[in-house]
């Protein structure tokens, strides 16, 4: 018997006796105990067997499709997204001869969106989930599940055309979404007008189911949605006023305690901070031990807020001294205050502490581990080291952790760990050790990059940026940029988008041409299409690499197609929308064109207007900013022509 045979044999004999084991979740099982072990290699054979196992499942099982993506998930957390994709995809068309409506292809469906959506192919994702819709056997009166799962399809499916410059076809989705919603009652269809951002519909439904609520606490429950539409909409006396009612009707002391959090939250955005402090002094009044420790958490950062760090500090670690009995839950809870409290203080090493204390296995689980450092503390004194420009000492500190990390189950955190060091490195001076530091970790993660390519990915990533914010090294990069980009066509398929980040590097190192903005413009405009998000952020890289060359005509051709794009992509009142006619109007102004840049601005400024504006975006600097550079170009018109030889005008 061949190889192939034995092993399909094999399998359906496992398969056969499904009702004692799961054949796919006894492999699942074998991989995570060889990962756990630091048995790389053999997780990368465990792994292809259950790939192969796939293979000669029965499709018709009701376990089909939730065993191939439990091993799709497998490889997407290794980083081989193309690799989960065709698996997906293989399974699917096994599903063919099945019916078009069997839950499975509906399952397989949606997962292939999901990837293709990850993977920054719009279109891609958008023509499996209309699929997904078509396999949808939802019927309207149906619940639970399944209309969730539709629920979700119309909303994924509004949002990706929208991202993709179709509006028409974005608002047919949200039509959709709202008969769906209307169908399913008063609450569902609030929830729907909220996420529309449409809170006065939402609030007046809210209002209407409470003339019927059954009981009390139907009725509290809500006044509490009804208080947190109002919130959104930036109506806190009446929203105050409902969660008021909300907790006076609540029989539940628990669920009441909630709702004075949340009470005491809406009076501190309200700039009610006395009466949202009385709240908290009276739920921390009422409680203790764990059930006190999320409003002892949330009254802590509140503190931290108003500029009483140490006040909040000294009443967590009196807490903490008290010896009151804690989950591992309410560790998290406390150490995330404690950091964050320290941190508005600026104690960083405590709030680092704190935070490494929420990371650390608990010792009595990993006894083992007790005589020495393991990698996490070990990159972070390196971190630390790094920071304090003990450069020498934090590239010793680093090797140490690369060593002991090598075979440890979180391995893949060198990706991020690394370019943080080496970056605190290079800020020190330390440019020499943090490239030394970044070939050793490269060579690290390529040797085992079959089991798991993110983390190089992520090395390569940094290591480029490192390279081109130095002048002298931009020359070794232009030889990385390529070979990351395959690396990344590898990963995730030639039709995805992730090319973007290398493309991205190569528009960084290619300055001052415009080739390969030029590249990135075509790539998106192949990939997502001609109006979509993608494009339009790919047309602003282009029109930044002609600002950078000063060519301001260039620019503002560019910055006027991202600006009718821009339209067709966000509502009205997005603040996007403003930033790109600003930046249309500084292209503008540097061509002199002083009035349509004004204009814009003027436009910019007015998004929002009777709407709630966008937190920390103003334009009015911008408008400063063009009217200077109108007045300076007067100034200059004028001074040249009073010059000798010359009669004013």
């Amino acid at each position: 018997m061949g190889q192939c045979a034995a092993f399909a044999y094999l399998c359906c004999a496992a398969f056969g006796q499904a009702s004692e084991v799961d054949p796919v979740q006894a492999k699942l099982a074998a991989i995570s105990r060889a990962r756990a072990e630091g048995r790389f290699a053999e997780t990368v054979r465990l792994r292809e067997e259950a790939r192969r196992l796939l293979d000669v499942l029965p499709p018709d099982s009701p376990q089909f499709a939730g065993w191939t993506e439990m091993v799709a998930q497998v490889y997407n957390e290794a980083g081989w997204t193309a690799r989960a994709r065709g698996m997906l995809q293989a399974a699917l068309d096994r599903t063919g001869t099945l019916g078009a409506t069997i839950p499975a292809r509906f399952q397989l469906l949606t997962a292939i969106a999901t990837s293709w959506q990850e993977n920054h192919n719009l279109p891609k994702a958008v023509e499996y989930l209309e699929k997904a819709v078509a396999a949808s056997h939802f019927q309207h009166g149906n619940s639970g599940g399944e209309w969730n799962a539709t629920r979700e399809l119309y909303e994924r499916l509004a949002a990706l055309q929208q991202q993709l410059g179709h509006p028409n076809a974005s608002a047919e989705w949200k039509r959709k979404l709202r008969d769906l919603a209307a169908q399913a009652g008063d609450r569902e269809l609030a929830r729907h007008f909220e996420q529309e951002e449409q809170f006065g519909q939402a609030a007046a439904i809210y209002r209407r189911a409470l003339q019927h609520a059954a009981t009390p606490q139907e009725a509290s429950e809500l006044l509490q949605n009804l208080a947190g539409a109002l919130q959104l909409d930036e109506k806190f006396d009446e929203a105050i006023a409902a969660q008021r009612q909300a907790i006076a009707r609540s029989e539940d002391r628990e669920q009441a305690t909630g709702a004075r959090q949340v009470l005491a939250q809406i009076l501190q955005q309200a700039g009610r901070a006395e009466e949202a402090e009385a709240v908290y002094q009276e739920i921390l009044a009422g409680g203790s031990g764990d059930g006190q420790l999320p409003a002892l958490a949330m009254y802590a950062n509140f503190l931290a807020s108003t500029k009483r760090g140490p006040q909040a500090l000294a009443m967590l670690k009196s807490f903490e001294a008290s010896g009151a009995r804690t989950t591992a839950w309410g560790h998290t809870v406390l150490f995330s205050a404690l950091a964050n409290c320290s941190r508005s203080i600026g104690q960083d090493e405590e709030a680092a502490k704190y935070e490494a204390l929420i990371r650390a296995k608990p010792a009595e689980l990993v006894p083992q581990l007790a005589a020495m450092p393991s990698g996490d503390e070990l990159f972070q004194q390196a971190e630390s080291a790094a920071k304090a420009g003990r450069t020498g000492e934090s590239f010793e500190l680093a090797m140490q952790a690369l060593d002991a990390i090598r075979r440890a189950e979180n391995r893949d955190q060198i990706g991020w760990q690394i370019p943080a060091i080496a970056a605190a490195m290079t800020e020190k001076g330390g440019a020499g050790a943090a490239e030394q530091l970044y070939q050793s970790a490269i060579s690290l993660a390529e040797s085992w990059s079959e089991e798991s390519i993110q983390p190089l990915l992520n090395l390569l990533s940094g290591r480029l940026t490192a390279l081109i914010g130095d002048p002298k090294r931009r020359g070794e990069a232009r030889s990385e940029v390529e070979r990351y980009r395959e690396l990344l066509i590898a990963a995730h398929g030639a039709d995805s988008g992730m090319q973007e980040a290398a493309l991205r590097v190569a528009i960084e190192l290619g300055r001052p041409s415009v080739i390969p903005a030029l590249d990135l413009v075509a790539f998106e405009e192949t990939v997502n299409g001609g109006t979509s998000e993608p494009y339009a952020e790919a047309l602003g890289a282009l029109a930044g690499v002609h600002e950078g060359n000063q060519d301001w005509e260039a620019a503002a051709k560019v910055r006027r197609r991202i600006v009718q794009l821009g339209d067709l992509l966000y509502p009205a009142n997005d603040a996007q929308r403003g930033q790109m006619r600003v930046d249309l109007a500084l292209a503008l102004a540097n061509l002199g064109q002083f009035e349509e840049a004004e204009a814009l601005t003027l436009e910019a400024i007015s998004v929002g207007d009777g709407t709630r504006r966008t937190p920390g975006v103003s334009f009015e600097a911008a408008l400063q900013q063009i009217r200077r550079m109108r007045a300076t170009s007067q100034m200059r018109a004028t001074s040249a022509s009073l010059k000798p030889g010359r009669l004013p005008g």
